[in-house]
């Protein structure tokens, strides 16, 4: 803007007879600074996001972290907007804050688990996976898994399994994120309960009580939790025989043929919602809703929208195969958030 302005000062002084002043763009672009779940850092690093937002007149500054760590930061005062990664923790931050606009959700992840393909063989070999010879899309039976948990099984443990597989000797462990500040490790809590329940949310102390015990294995055996799905994926990139509960959208960064995206036979989607403080903040959740560059950009990084609820990745892409519709068997509702939040610390504690 002051270059603009200096030009055209020296054409005046030169004798010039119109004075033209030309603006820059960046004076009718907002700045907007906000708190988003990890799992949407590439999306907004995106340049293509950054150009189709700043095309709209916004500049968005991200902030990454775990969804459930924006509770009780009461949006700070140089913050326009949270963005977690689901409408239950969205709504814990807009009552703590007080916020009169609207919650909106544009956009949705279900949830999977991440396995690399020899993984996925043996589990597929012993009743625990299966893949669709139709659609080549691969599933986990839940139930099967949790009593391989109970039974403290090992990779070693399953018929076929080869030393030189590279899985190694550990149990078979599905790891997540810290349940207590990450939205994923709680979702997962959310569905291992839901399951143990009989298929019911947890609502009572009585059957909190029931659940705990599998809760607790299912935690104790991952060792130290990460507090961010991207720290959870470093891992996986890392390790052999790792399973990964995490967004369906993070696997669409894998361009690995090796990766299997297992889907569990009990869905859990998740909605991405935003808390506006402000008409800006609002401003950002109308365009990422309805914008229809910003829709097709979603897409491209895995998120499901309401134009493409169901969907496949493009089939000349490298990497896992994906399910055109994966909420058919979908859980009914998770727990309250009470409830969620007592299951989480006890499946922690070690008694």
């Amino acid at each position: 803007m002051k270059r603009a302005v200096s030009v055209a000062a020296a054409l005046a002084l030169l004798g010039g007879v119109a004075c033209v002043l030309v603006l820059d763009d960046s004076d009718k672009v907002v700045t907007l600074k906000g708190e988003i779940g990890s799992e949407k850092a590439e999306f907004f690093k995106d340049p293509e996001v950054v150009k189709a937002l700043k095309d709209e007149g916004l500049r968005v500054e991200s902030y990454p972290m775990g969804s459930l760590t924006m509770i009780g930061k009461n949006l700070k005062d140089d913050y326009d907007f949270a963005f977690p990664a689901n409408y239950e923790i969205a709504k814990k931050i807009s009552d703590d804050a007080q916020i009169s606009q609207a919650l909106n959700s544009p956009f949705s992840s279900p949830m999977v688990v991440l396995a690399h393909r020899p993984a996925a063989e043996l589990l597929k070999a012993n009743g625990l996976a299966a893949q669709d010879a139709a659609t080549n899309v691969w599933s986990l039976n839940m139930n099967s898994y949790l009593t391989e948990l109970g039974r403290g099984r090992s990779w070693p443990d399953l018929a076929g399994w080869k030393a030189d597989q590279g899985l190694g000797r550990s149990n078979i462990i599905i790891t997540t994120t810290d349940p207590l500040s990450s939205s994923s490790g709680s979702t997962y809590i959310a569905l291992l309960s839901y399951l143990l329940n009989g298929y019911n949310p947890v609502h009572s102390d009585a059957e909190a009580t029931a659940v705990l015990p599998t809760l607790r294995l299912a935690t104790k055996q991952q060792g130290a939790q990460k507090g961010t799905t991207e720290e959870l994926l470093n891992d996986f990139r890392r390790s052999s025989n790792s399973l990964v509960f995490t967004y369906e959208s993070e696997a669409t960064e894998l361009q690995d043929p090796d990766t299997v995206v297992l889907y569990p036979d009990t869905a859990y989607q998740t909605d991405h919602t935003i808390v506006a403080k402000n008409s800006q903040g609002e401003k950002l959740a109308n365009l990422l809703k309805d914008n229809r560059r910003l829709q097709e950009l979603e897409t491209k990084h895995g998120f499901r929208n309401k134009s493409t609820p169901t969907w496949n990745a493009e089939p000349t892409r490298k990497g896992p195969v994906f399910m055109s519709n994966p909420t058919a068997n979908a859980m009914k509702s998770p727990p309250e958030s009470q409830w969620l939040k007592v299951l989480s610390t006890k499946a922690k504690e070690d008694r």
